[in-house]
């Protein structure tokens, strides 16, 4: 009988070797904590005990630098500059600053003088401004007004009533050029008549115009320069004695023998002489005046100021005007005159005293005051 046999563990060389081996060698692969691990290789073992090295190695990602912040010429120059020359460019900006906040302030005070004459535009013929012409001098000037450069009164048919149109002389006016309200767009305006300090008192011959605000315009000339013109239409009225008027047989002129400004006493019987609606015209010349002459004018009439410019003065009738009228008059105790009830209406010859007309045959008088 064949007993059963137990199987019997043989120790061969490898089990030998195995038994032998680390315990944390298993199935050939050495097992090594990583995280106790200093190096970065490590032997492997395998199956058929060929020993390898696995190399455990860290790959780091390449980080692209941030742009740097974007400089001027300025910047980089400054930042190159010592400190010394850092102050005085300071110091230099700061003086640039007061340089130009001064010459401000002295532009400003320059032209507050000129705020009362703004610049006048010449208009032309269809009434646009066409170019500028420099501004004329505001202020209260004296017109001392001589005899007339010329005068006619050929429009009067009747020889023994040509006194009636007498031309002014031997007389002191005041022109006021009246400040601007501070708008350059508006017109300038003017006032002529009898200064202030007259006494307004009656003489014989053409009595002073009383010419109320009147624009002042400015006419394009490219004979006389720049112009400012106006015109106006007032009453004009004439003092004559009572035996100027209606005598018979009169060859003088009327301003031959003429008293000077002949001032009557109350109760003296006179003529007043009336031609309504007669056009008076003015021409200023700023760049005619005539120093010598203006001075000399201005010693004579005592007056503080001169005329700053030359003055030429127009009256004539217009042709649309009434008939004119001569009333009798007398003088009153306070000095004014009261009507007599008589009147004598002065006969007209019929002619034009419009402009372009001819003037030997219109009543006209022209005054140039320099």
């Amino acid at each position: 009988m064949q007993l059963p046999r137990r199987p019997v563990r043989t120790h061969s060389a490898s089990t030998a070797s195995e038994s032998a081996r680390s315990p944390d060698i298993e199935d050939g692969l050495e097992v090594v904590p990583l995280e106790h691990d200093s190096i970065r290789s490590a032997p492997i073992v395998s199956a058929y005990l060929d020993e390898k090295e696995v190399f455990i190695g860290t790959h780091e990602v390449p980080e692209k630098p941030l742009p740097g912040i974007p400089s001027s010429l300025w910047a980089c120059t400054w930042g190159k500059m010592s400190i010394k020359y850092r102050v005085l460019v300071v110091l230099g900006l700061q003086a640039l600053i007061l340089l130009t906040v001064g010459m401000a302030l002295l532009a400003a005070n320059s032209k507050k003088p000129n705020k009362d004459r703004p610049e006048v535009r010449i208009m032309g013929g269809n009434g646009t401004n066409t170019s500028s012409v420099a501004p004329i001098e505001r202020g209260t000037f004296p017109v001392p007004v001589q005899i007339a450069q010329q005068q006619s009164s050929a429009c009067l048919a009747r020889a023994n009533e040509s006194r009636a149109w007498q031309c002014a002389f031997d007389t002191m006016l005041q022109l006021s050029i009246l400040p601007s309200l501070g708008d350059n767009e508006k017109p300038i305006m003017m006032t002529l008549g009898l200064p202030t300090n007259s006494n307004r008192s009656i003489h014989c011959g053409q009595q002073a115009p009383e010419i109320g605000p009147t624009e002042l315009k400015a006419l394009n000339s490219t004979e006389n320069g720049p112009q400012y013109q106006f015109s106006a239409k007032y009453d004009r009225v004439v003092i004559l004695r009572e035996d100027q008027l209606g005598q018979q047989n009169i060859s003088t002129p009327p301003l031959l023998g003429q008293p000077k400004h002949t001032f009557f006493p109350p109760g003296q019987p006179l003529w007043r002489c009336t031609f309504n609606d007669t056009l008076l015209e003015g021409l200023m010349y700023p760049n005619g005046k005539d120093d010598e002459v203006s001075t000399a004018s201005a010693e004579m009439s005592g007056a503080s100021s001169q005329l700053p410019f030359k003055l030429k003065l127009m009256e004539r009738r217009a042709v649309s005007a009434t008939a004119p009228v001569c009333e009798k008059v007398v003088v009153g105790s306070n000095g004014g005159l009261e009507n007599s009830g008589e009147s004598v209406q002065l006969q007209l010859s019929g002619t034009s005293s419009e402009p372009g007309s001819d003037p030997d045959a219109s009543c006209q008088c022209q005054w140039i005051v320099t």
